[in-house]
């Protein structure tokens, strides 16, 4: 059953994107809200954690939290959709469970 898994911190402060990607299955889905969006920017080495699960799973970033840190979306490592919070909430009814990680 397929989990939609929300990180909300920075990778820079805490380990939960690395756990997080440690048990994702292949139909799970990723979304980064709050601090969590610094995580995708390209050219980092978490992005290239992320790139080996975009193959996989289905990553999306939160637009809002992403302009609130005054992030442009060319910045972003490919292949991660923006979603606004009505995408979120769709997000959340799409997929059987959700878990967070903090």
């Amino acid at each position: 059953m397929p989990t939609l898994h929300i990180i909300n911190t920075s990778p820079n402060m805490r380990t939960a994107l690395q756990s997080c990607l440690r048990v994702m299955h292949e139909d799970d889905g990723i979304i980064f809200i709050e601090d969590a969006v610094i995580s995708v920017k390209k050219d980092t080495p978490i992005a290239e954690l992320i790139k080996e699960k975009i193959l996989t799973g289905k990553c999306f970033f939160l637009k809002p939290d992403l302009e609130a840190r005054g992030i442009k979306e060319e910045s972003m490592t490919q292949g991660i959709k923006l979603v606004d919070y009505n995408g979120f909430v769709k997000l959340t009814i799409e997929f059987y469970r959700t878990q967070t990680w903090s």
